[in-house]
């Protein structure tokens, strides 16, 4: 499954990704936001995604339940609902529920901004969260490769349509290295999240 989302910078891009995800016949949820609105924020939309990678592989950094219909996750000392009634949860699910599985068929999220910046430093507040900016295809291959990212940040100011789909089609389809230094720094992030 693959949860996106933007705030206000990186609606319009995230809108041509969501018809390339539909396109290629991936599995997706869009946490919002539904419609352009200046006051979208990068924090809460970076916490719905974010929730849901860290729920499935088996965190809980927040309250809110893996169907996005209960409220109460924690960002910044602020609560932002997910399923909040503000038409951002509101997407149409396409494919299965939540698969905790790993490698190919675990869950991954591509969050847009202007920069990609602000939607990274906020993903990755939460456990089991691996977000990187990526800003061309190669780049995006080798943090799923070296690092295992499993939410794509983009810049949607400095990144045409054409390449955001090119950035996430090389990171979705590049593997994990099997090779035992990725796995051990992988490790060593983990122990630095408790």
């Amino acid at each position: 499954m693959i949860y996106i989302a933007s705030d206000h910078g990186g609606f319009e891009l995230k809108e041509r990704l969501v018809a390339h995800l539909q396109g290629a016949g991936l599995e997706f949820e869009d946490l919002g936001p539904k419609t352009y609105n200046l006051a979208d924020d990068y924090p809460k939309f970076a916490a719905k995604v974010a929730e849901k990678i860290s729920q499935a592989a088996g965190n809980r950094a927040g309250s809110a339940a893996v169907d996005g219909t209960e409220a109460g996750v924690k960002f910044a000392g602020a609560d932002v609902g997910v399923g909040d009634g503000d038409g951002a949860n509101g997407g149409a699910v396409v494919g299965a529920d939540v698969d905790a599985d790993v490698g190919a068929n675990a869950a991954k999220g591509i969050l847009l901004c202007r920069s990609g910046q602000g939607m990274c430093i906020s993903a990755n507040k939460f456990k089991g969260v691996r977000a990187g900016v990526c800003w061309n295809a190669e780049v995006a291959a080798a943090a799923k490769r070296d690092d295992d990212v499993n939410v794509l940040c983009l810049p949607s100011e400095y990144v045409s349509p054409e390449e955001a789909v090119r950035i996430f089609d090389a990171w979705n389809s590049a593997q994990f290295s099997p090779e035992p230094r990725f796995s051990r720094r992988l490790e060593e992030i983990s122990e630095l999240e408790k």
